[in-house]
């Protein structure tokens, strides 16, 4: 449970982090979301970022929580891995976003750096579950009779 609380405090941090990092758009960047990306206002405003990144993470990281403890270790595995190969695939895209696309290369570089850390805690998420040493419920059960 401890660790568990000391990782969540960890990803607040990052979603923190990268909500202000989000939010210090570059000139263009800012008459860009006011003119045209209006749906994207959110990102000027680091507390409101802040929750929509912490609740991505959140969800992310229950999803994860409810698999390991109803799944078998090996399908919840899988899933992780798949979940971490969307976000290593996300980072990518960004990156091939930023430097082909010119209307997100002069949103800056605290808005790249944000956008990152924010793959970098989706990442992070389908690690720890992977990196964690103990057993899900279904299998203290089955071996329990053996003990």
């Amino acid at each position: 449970m401890k660790r568990r609380s000391v990782y969540l405090l960890i990803l607040s941090f990052f979603s923190l982090v990268a909500a202000y990092f989000l939010s210090q758009l570059s000139l263009t960047g800012r008459v860009g979301i006011n003119l045209i990306y209006t749906q994207y206002k959110f990102l000027k405003h680091p507390y409101i970022g802040f929750l929509v990144m912490f609740l991505v993470f959140l969800i992310l990281f229950f999803i994860l929580h409810f698999l390991y403890k109803r799944l078998k270790s090996n399908n919840a595995n899988k899933i992780s891995l798949t979940i971490l190969f969307l976000g290593v695939i996300g980072t990518l895209f960004t990156f091939y976003d930023f430097t082909n696309n010119l209307s997100h290369k002069l949103l800056g570089w605290r808005f790249h750096f944000g956008t990152y850390l924010f793959w970098l805690g989706w990442i992070s998420i389908p690690i720890y579950y992977l990196t964690s040493r103990g057993k899900n419920n279904n299998e203290k059960k089955r071996w329990n009779h053996i003990v």
